[in-house]
């Protein structure tokens, strides 16, 4: 790693840590030079104002949920054993304590600008994306019977995050711990295994 790519990369831990302690409007690009041991002309070059700034946790981000983006179904496991192993790759991202704080900030920015909701959402697409198909290619294996693929999907991952990670990003709220998540994750694979196998005849 050159010294370049080592400052860029200390601004952003730094970035990334002032943000989640003050807010977009509360951090203070003075305070991530101090925090980065880097000149303050370094973080003006690489990040010349907020809105730069959040475009990097942003991006930094989507690149922390590139292992969803790699997920693939495989029809020769058991369907049961994958859709565990969904639930927990999506509640390791949902309640990474890293990304809670940016989290909230990051919906607020979506909120506060009209237009700014969907470019967020479409940077995020990836993510969205790869459980939507995930589910469509479970479906074309047969294993959703009746049930659409978008539905499936949009109720799992609704039961895990519902109501932790709500409670969490909106009342500021300690992520639940690992004997609460394996919870919800049980609860959410049994509700949709119980539901494939009441299906209509």
């Amino acid at each position: 790693m050159d010294q370049l790519e080592h400052d860029r990369s200390a601004i952003l831990e730094a970035g990334i840590a002032e943000i989640s302690e003050h807010g977009l409007d509360g951090a203070s690009m003075a305070s991530i030079a101090t925090r980065a041991t880097v000149p303050q002309d370094a973080v003006d070059a690489y990040l010349p104002n907020k809105q730069a700034l959040l475009d990097e946790v942003v991006g930094w981000m989507v690149e922390s949920v590139s292992p969803m983006a790699q997920l693939r179904y495989d029809p020769a496991r058991p369907f049961a054993q994958q859709l565990r192993e969904l639930a927990e790759l999506e509640m390791e991202l949902i309640f990474d304590p890293k990304k809670i704080p940016l989290s909230r900030i990051v919906q607020g920015e979506a909120m506060r600008a009209p237009g700014r909701g969907m470019e967020l959402l479409m940077r995020f697409a990836d993510k969205e994306g790869s459980i939507q198909r995930w589910f469509v290619d479970a479906a074309a294996d047969g294993q959703l019977g009746d049930l659409a693929p978008n539905v499936a999907a949009d109720t799992f991952t609704g039961m895990l995050k519902t109501p932790h990670y709500w409670v969490s990003i909106i009342l500021w709220a300690p992520p639940p711990d690992a004997a609460v998540q394996r919870e919800v994750i049980d609860r959410a694979c049994e509700f949709l295994l119980c539901r494939l196998q009441k299906q209509p005849a």
